[in-house]
Order: C-alpha cells, then structure tokens, then sequence
C-alpha cells in the first residue's frame, strides 16, 4: 500500500511508470536508502532528488553516490563530478584530482543568473547547500571546500571558473557555516575569498550565519537554516546583511587573548632541545670544517634512530637532505665510509646537480623553483630537511634582507605547515688578511642578519687541532645551553670512517666557572635578590654572567622575573 501511494504521488508530479520503474524510485525512497536519507539530512525534497537522478546527474549505488556538476552556462552535464561514500576511510568526498575544482551550478539555477550581473548569486561550501537554497528560491552556487577557489592547476593560481563570471557590481552573499567563528583557518579563506571578489568589482555581502546561534555553539549551514529556521528567517539575514569590511575580518583573526597561547602545541623535537619541529636552524663554518660529513652522519643516524652527537637519544625520523655542493659520486663515497644502513623510507635524497641536468630548477630565490621544493616536503612527509648549502639554492645576493627574508619565510611557512625541522647549512665569512683566526661567533654567518634572526638556532661547526676534527659549537638558541663538542673522523677497518662525539674542554669553563662565582657571590652576600647589572658590574664578564644565569635557572637554583634588561634574580631557598 506504501509503495503504491508513493508511486502515485511521483505520478502526480508527471513522472512517467518509464521513469519511475527505470530508475528505482520506489525502492530508493525508503527511510534507510544511503542517498535518500544522505540528501534528505540537507532538507532537499525527494521529488528534487529523483528529478536529479532520472536526468543522469545523480548516480547511486549502496556505497556511494556521485553527483555530476552542470555546465555552468548551458544545461548539459560537464566533466567534473563529486562522489560521497557511505564507509569513508580517508574522507567522505572524492573529486577529480587532476582537474581545478569549479563552481557548482544546481540544475534549477538558470544559467542567466551568472551571465548577467544584475542578478545577486550565494555562494555556499557544499553542493547540497546550493540544492537546497534554489529549492527554497536563493540564486545559489557551490565551491566544494572553503579554499577551492583556489587551485594549484592553474597559472594564477585560482579555478577558472572565477574569471567565466562578470562580477562587477554584481551582489554577492558569502555563506559558510556558522561554525566559522572557531575556525580561524576557515576565516582567513573567506576573506581571502571576499578581497578577490571585491578586487574584480562584486558587492560582497556577509550572509552571517553565527547571528542564529543561540549560545549552543551548533554548527549550522545553509541548508539547516532552512531547515530549522524557515525561509522568511534566512530572507531577512540576506535583506539585513552587511557589506564585508575585510580590515575588520583580518583584525579579529589576528586579534586573541593572551590565554589562547595556552592552547598552543607542546614542541616537538627532532633533537631533544636543538632541532625543533616547525623551526628553521642554520649550521655554518669554514671550508674543510666537515660540514657535510657531519650532516651526512646525523642524517643516517637520524634515519634510523640512532643516537645522535654526544649520546642524545632520538626517535627514528624522516629526512629530506638537499645536497647542492657535492656531486653525487662524492656523497656516494662518502655514505659508503659511514658505513651506517641506508634506508630509503626514512632517507630521502635530491641533489641539485642531477635536478638541473633533467631541467628542473629547485632555485628557492624563484617561485617556481620554491613550489618543487615545498611539494618534496608535501610528498615525503619528513620530520627533518636539510640544505647543503644554502648558497647551492639561491641565485639571490645573501646579503640584500628583503631577498633573504623571502626566501627564510618561504621555508619558515614550510616547516609550520609541514611539521618540520628544516636546517640550513651556510658558509662563514672569508677572514681578513692578517686577521687572527678565533673561534666562530654570529657574525661570521655569511649574509644578512635576517639569517640570524630569524634563526631558532644556530651551530657554528670550527676547525679543530688535527686536520680530521671539527669543533660543534652552538651559537644561538632559542631552547637551552648547549655544550660545545669536538668531534672527529677515525679511521676503521675495510676504509671505513666512525665521527666520534667528546665534550669540548672549553665547554667547562667560562659560564660553568663563572656560574660557581655566582654561587659564591649569593652566599658572600647573603643575597635573596641580585639582577644581571649588579653581577656584571661585580663580575665584568657580560656573556659569562648570562650563559651562567641561564644555567643556574635551568638548575632551579634561581628564578628570573621582569625585562631582560631589567631583570631581577630570586634565589630559591634549598628544599628541607
């Protein structure tokens, strides 16, 4: 009796017994039907449903249904489609990854109101939104996700669809669902979104679903307004809605609470306090001061979880090292007498040498050359990536800050957005004639002092005593004091070469020294409070007293509060 009298009301809506049997309406309309149910959850009606289906745009099976999108200005089917499963894995939607995505177009939206500007259009995120809005009588399209129109297709970098539409003074309501006030990623697409329409003369209008929310913080599309709140509501936002202002957009984004740093991520280490995840560090030194070997073997090591320099412990990790002075029969050489088990799935490997001999330039000074670079990280996924050296990568002047800092903040962005440590290996300056050769500091890092700022830290890697050592010293960082090592590369058996890690004799002197003076300043005193200005002025060594005081806090012996100029000491009593 059910199925007769749905079958009648299809009938009654001038769907013919061919339609109707040929395409399984009856069956499908049932309650537990995966499109039907899947569609029905949007508000858009069965009648709309099976007029998609009897026209070819929506096929189904039990696992999934693929809708097909409409040409955009004519009525026939186009090449792209979007497929919904019903037991995802990976994610519930699938596209054509090898096309730019495009604007959806209902089948009931007549192409006029794209063509002609005086006609407003939506703009949702999800196709079914934009079904359900022209079911309800809103001129509506679709992008498929917050960022898709944009595409990495295409040479300017937007779907081509964006340029198919004359937007000047055409009205537009940007809708995204009411969610967005927790996603700041999802805020920085739709402005980015409004600034480009705006830029090709649309009048953007904010059809601002958070103004439904009554305090239960419920996610709230285009559709379940519909739904929930009926036409006459959703009308009325549109009636009232206001003009984006994206200055406005762009300083709430950027504008939080000193307690949202509570909710940032704890660091995670590639080396325990030297080689930070999301961070770029440099490593510099003269020629002939083993660089490369150095990095080679923390490569391998790394690679397979070895320990690391003087016994650190590390969790086995992926790197990406981009070699750019050594052509590969030397690295090949050199990888053979460390010795260490090559593992190509934690190992990646692109030499520069080889990448421009098959015609593809990995310049991070080119945009283009930076894309191949980030799409490396993108693909291997590695935990570190290493450039040796810098200089083998830019065709810029390392001296010039706004050419640097391009291309340290292109690499920084790599690092945040890929969950990486990316170590940049540097040459150091060339010493003056007759100049006496003291160890590295900051400023002999070849370039602008950008590369120093910016920097989470710094090794400078100096010539030791004997030819084969190496001095590892750490000349800045952001995290804890680090010993200086010596290291040096021995001689084995079947030429085979070991670098050994000892803890440099320089590293037990000055700021350990002067840290017992310290000590012996507090107690002489009897002392419960002491700046940075007073030591100095008592002790004379500035750097000393810092590199102590830094000790002693990480000892918990004292507790520093205030401005670093300023700063004042708290002597923490011994515990009972």
């Amino acid at each position: 009796m059910a199925e007769n009298k749905k079958a009648s009301e299809f009938e009654n809506s001038g769907f013919t017994d061919n339609i109707i049997k040929s395409n399984s309406i009856i069956a499908h309309s049932a309650g537990d039907d995966f499109v039907y149910s899947d569609w029905r959850k949007s508000g858009i009606s069965d009648e709309t449903i099976s007029k998609y289906i009897s026209k070819g745009y929506l096929k189904l099976t039990p696992d999934w249904w693929e809708l097909i999108y409409s040409d955009l200005f004519e009525n026939k089917k186009s090449d792209y489609w979007t497929k919904r499963l019903k037991n995802p894995i990976d994610g519930k939607y699938m596209r054509p990854k090898a096309k730019a995505p495009r604007f959806y177009r209902p089948l009931d939206l007549s192409p006029e109101v794209l063509s002609n500007p005086e006609n407003y259009v939506a703009i949702v995120e999800g196709e079914k939104k934009a079904i359900k809005a022209v079911e309800a009588g809103i001129n509506c399209v679709a992008i498929a996700g917050v960022w898709c129109f944009k595409s990495k297709k295409t040479k300017d970098g937007l779907m081509p669809d964006i340029h198919k539409i004359d937007w000047k003074n055409k009205v537009v309501y940007l809708c995204f669902d009411s969610d967005i006030q927790h996603k700041p990623s999802v805020k920085s697409a739709l402005c980015a979104l409004v600034e480009l329409l705006q830029e090709l003369g649309a009048i953007v209008k904010n059809l601002d679903l958070t103004l439904l929310d009554d305090g239960r913080n419920l996610k709230i599309g285009l559709d379940d307004a519909l739904k929930i709140f009926g036409e006459k509501v959703v009308f009325d936002l549109m009636k009232n809605a206001k003009t984006f202002d994206t200055l406005e957009m762009q300083a709430e984004i950027l504008l939080k609470g000193i307690s949202s740093v509570n909710d940032a991520e704890e660091i995670k280490w590639v080396v325990p306090d030297l080689f930070a995840k999301g961070y770029v560090g440099f490593t510099f030194g003269e020629a002939g001061s083993k660089k490369t070997w150095f990095l080679l073997d923390t490569s391998i090591k790394l690679s397979n979880g070895i320990d690391v320099f003087n016994g650190i412990e590390v969790e086995q990790s992926k790197v990406l090292f981009f070699e750019g002075d050594t052509p590969n029969p030397m690295i090949q050489k050199r990888l053979k007498q460390l010795g260490g088990r090559l593992n190509d799935e934690y190992f990646n490997y692109v030499n520069r040498y080889s990448a421009d001999r098959d015609g593809i330039d990995i310049s991070l000074s080119d945009k283009k050359g930076r894309k191949y670079v980030e799409k490396c990280i993108e693909t291997f996924k590695p935990d570190i990536v290493i450039f040796d050296t810098l200089i083998s990568f830019i065709d810029a002047d390392e001296s010039k800050q706004d050419e640097m800092k391009k291309i340290v903040d292109a690499l920084r962005k790599y690092a945040a957005d890929y969950d990486c440590h990316i170590l940049i290996c540097h040459h150091a300056r060339k010493r003056e004639s007759g100049e006496k050769r003291g160890k590295l500091d900051q400023s002999d890092l070849i370039g602008s002092s950008v590369l120093n700022r910016l920097a989470s830290v710094i090794l400078a890697v100096d010539k030791g005593e004997k030819e084969e050592e190496g001095i590892l010293r750490v000349n800045k960082s952001w995290f804890k004091p680090f010993d200086s090592l010596k290291f040096e590369l021995v001689d084995m058996p079947e030429n085979r070469i070991k670098i050994e890690f000892e803890t440099h004799a320089e590293a037990n002197t000055k700021a350990k020294a002067m840290k017992n003076k310290i000590i012996e300043y507090i107690k002489t005193k009897s002392a419960t409070t002491l700046t940075r200005k007073e030591l100095v002025s008592a002790l004379e060594d500035e750097a000393a007293v810092k590199n102590a005081l830094k000790m002693l806090e990480m000892d918990g012996f004292i507790q520093g509060g205030g401005n670093t100029k300023n700063r004042i000491y708290t002597v923490i009593p011994p515990k009972k």
